[in-house]
């Protein structure tokens, strides 16, 4: 993961240097306190998380204080987990975009690029191209120019990092809807435990 974002350090200050984006780009690891900024923010994260009324309601269910304990301790672990492989996860995503989108001719760039233009997570030139040729017209050049892509002319949306990065890897299609599917059950579990949660509040309120 440090590796990963020194490569793009280096390559944000190449895409400058190259004129393939702007001077406002700024390197990815400045300023220096970012670090700082980084791991604070991950513990607010994982304490927040932690202290949300439908995590603590499972700590009501063990047998002792000792096994409550323990289940604090297992829940912070993997939450941490979550918060910190999260980041890493969108820093894999950039790095991929960075080396083999930006700077590459229209006629090379990757075909999960026009699948994903197809459902309107993937911009080129403000349009959603389907074909290399497309994306020529969109930004009013010819399909035999060599131009390479700028970073201003490509946009993602960020929900497309999550589902996009199995297909970047090549992974077959069904990693990304198990990926797809495991966050639809976490938003449904949780949208469970809130309402759980909020029936206990009314109940013990009004009864």
């Amino acid at each position: 993961y440090g590796e990963a974002l020194l490569k793009i350090e280096q390559r944000q200050r190449e895409m400058v240097r190259d004129g393939l984006a702007d001077g406002s780009l700024q390197p990815y690891t400045e300023p220096g306190g970012r670090a700082v900024d980084f791991f604070c923010l991950s513990l607010c994260l994982m304490v927040g998380t932690a202290s949300l009324p439908h995590v603590l309601m499972r700590y009501f269910t063990t047998p002792s204080v000792r096994g409550a304990r323990r289940s604090v301790s297992w829940s912070l672990l993997f939450i941490s987990f979550l918060y910190l492989t999260a980041p890493a996860y969108a820093a894999f995503a950039k790095l991929e975009v960075y080396t083999n989108i930006i700077g590459q001719p229209l006629s090379s760039l990757p075909s999960w690029v026009f699948k994903f233009s197809k459902i309107g997570l993937v911009e080129i030139c403000g349009q959603h191209p389907l074909t290399a040729a497309e994306a020529s017209i969109a930004c009013n050049i010819s399909s035999h120019d060599a131009r390479p892509l700028h970073l201003q002319d490509f946009h993602i949306e960020n929900d497309a990092v999550v589902i996009a990065t199995p297909e970047i890897a090549g992974l077959p299609y069904t990693v990304a809807g198990l990926v797809a599917a495991g966050g639809l059950a976490a938003a449904l579990s949780t949208a469970d435990g809130l309402l759980l949660a909020i029936s206990n509040a009314l109940s013990h309120d009004v009864y």
